[in-house]
C-alpha cells in the first residue's frame, strides 16, 4: 500500500476522525505508512504547507535516527537530537524539547508493553485514510520501523464526496504527481479551472476512448463486474455508473483508484458502487460475476500461474473481456499472453471459448464465455 503523500490541513484530519466516524481495520506494513528515505525513489512524504500555497518534502528518518542515538545514549539531551534540530525552527525550542522527551517515552512503553493500535490521539493508535494518507502515528510508527515490526493493525478512514471540494481535489491530485506520478492515462476529471498537472499522463493516451468500447461490450452482461488490473481505477468507476456492483484488483495502484473513486463520487453527487482491493490477481478467491475485464494484464503473471488464474475466473465467470497489446510483440515470449494468438491458446487451456476478436488501435480485444 502507498501511504506516502499528505495533503490534509489540521481542519480535515480533524473532521475525519471526529466522533464516531466508521473506520475499518487494516494490517500494513509500518515502512507503507512511514517513509523514511533509505528508499530512494520513494523516501519522502509531500506534505500540504498551511499556508495552502506551496508543498514541501518532509524525510522522516529524523525520528529513526534520533531513536538510533536514544539507544546509544539513553541520557541523551533532547537539544541534542537529530528530531530536535530539524523541528526547532518551526516549533520552537521549548514545544520540540516537550515533544522529544515525550517520543523517548511513548518508545520505553512500546518496548516494554507492545503496539496497542487503541491507544493515541483521535481514535487511534495509528490512523491511514482510505485514498493514501496518513492521519495519525506518525511517532509510534517510527518506532515500529526501528523495533523492526513489519505488520501492524492501524484504523482506516474514508472521505465521502460530501467532505470534499474542488480545491481539495486539485490538491489531492497535485500531491499525487508530485508522491507518485502523473496519472498513467488521461483522465478528465470535468473542468476544474485549477487542474494540476496530473492530468498529463505517463502514457499520452485517453482513458474514455477505450471505455466507449468497452461500455457497449458489458453492457449485455454486466451486473456485476471484476476488472482484474484496474489500475487507477477509471474504468471500473465508468462501468460502476450502470452496474449493481463492480471490484477493481490491482497490486500497486489502489492508493490513485480509490483517489479516483472520491473524485468521481463528487462528480456525480453519489456514492457509486465500486470498491478496490489491493492484491495479486494470480492469487485471488474470486466471487460470482457476471462479467470480468482483463485489460492488458495477464501477460504480466508469471507464466506458470496463468492458466491456474484463468481456470478458476472461468468457475465464476459467465463472460470475459481480454485486451491484448502488440506493443510487446518484440518481447511476446517474454509477456507471453501480450499476442492474440498467445492469449487465445491461454483460454482454451483453461475451459474458455473464444467468442469473437476487436482490432482496436495496437490493443486487439478478445471475448471469451
Amino acid at each position: 500500500m502507498f501511504y506516502d503523500y499528505h495533503t490534509t490541513k489540521m481542519a480535515e484530519r480533524e473532521k475525519l476522525l471526529e466522533g464516531n466516524r466508521p473506520f475499518k481495520w487494516v494490517e500494513v506494513k509500518p515502512t507503507d505508512i512511514l517513509k523514511v528515505d533509505d528508499d530512494k525513489d520513494r523516501g519522502k512524504s509531500i506534505i500540504w504547507d498551511q499556508d495552502y500555497d506551496s508543498f514541501y518534502e518532509n524525510v522522516f528518518n529524523s525520528m529513526t535516527e534520533t531513536l538510533r542515538q536514544y539507544d546509544e545514549n539513553p541520557q541523551i539531551r533532547p537539544v541534542d537530537t537529530f528530531y530536535f534540530q530539524k523541528w526547532r525552527k518551526l516549533k520552537g525550542d521549548a514545544d520540540m524539547a516537550m515533544r522529544t522527551q515525550q517520543f523517548f517515552e511513548l518508545y520505553e512503553s512500546i518496548k516494554a508493553k507492545g503496539f496497542d493500535p487503541e491507544a493515541g490521539n483521535f481514535a487511534g493508535g495509528i490512523c491511514v485514510e482510505q485514498t493514501g494518507e496518513r492521519l495519525d502515528g506518525s511517532h509510534r510508527t517510527a518506532i515500529l520501523i526501528h523495533l523492526g515490526i513489519e505488520k501492524v493493525k492501524v484504523k482506516q478512514f474514508a472521505f465521502n464526496w460530501q467532505d470534499i471540494d474542488e480545491d481539495f481535489i486539485c490538491r489531492k491530485l497535485k500531491a499525487r504527481e508530485l508522491g507518485i506520478g502523473p496519472n498513467y492515462y488521461f483522465i478528465d476529471y470535468g473542468n476544474f479551472t485549477n487542474l494540476p498537472a496530473s492530468v498529463h499522463p505517463t502514457y499520452k493516451e485517453n482513458a474514455a476512448p477505450r471505455w466507449e468500447l468497452l461500455e457497449n461490450l458489458i453492457k449485455p452482461q454486466g451486473k456485476v463486474i471484476l476488472d482484474l488490473g484496474c489500475n487507477e481505477g477509471y474504468l471500473s468507476i465508468m462501468a460502476a455508473k450502470t452496474a449493481k456492483r463492480v471490484i477493481g484488483y490491482d497490486y500497486s495502484y489502489i492508493d490513485g483508484a480509490n483517489t479516483n473513486k472520491l473524485i468521481f463520487e463528487y462528480l456525480a453527487q453519489r456514492d457509486l458502487p465500486v470498491e478496490f482491493v489491493e492484491a495479486d490477481i494470480s492469487d485471488v478467491v474470486f466471487p460470482v460475476c457476471d462479467t470480468a475485464l482483463l485489460l492488458n494484464a495477464i501477460y504480466h503473471l508469471p507464466r506458470p500461474k496463468q492458466i491456474p488464474m484463468l481456470f478458476r475466473l472461468h468457475q465464476k465467470c459467465k463472460h470475459l473481456v481480454v485486451q491484448c497489446n502488440l506493443r510487446k510483440a518484440h518481447v511476446r515470449e517474454e509477456y507471453f499472453g501480450s499476442h492474440p494468438e498467445d492469449m487465445k491458446k491461454l483460454l482454451e487451456a483453461a475451459g474458455w471459448k473464444v467468442k469473437e476478436e476487436i482490432q482496436w488501435l495496437d490493443k486487439p480485444v478478445i471475448i471469451a464465455v
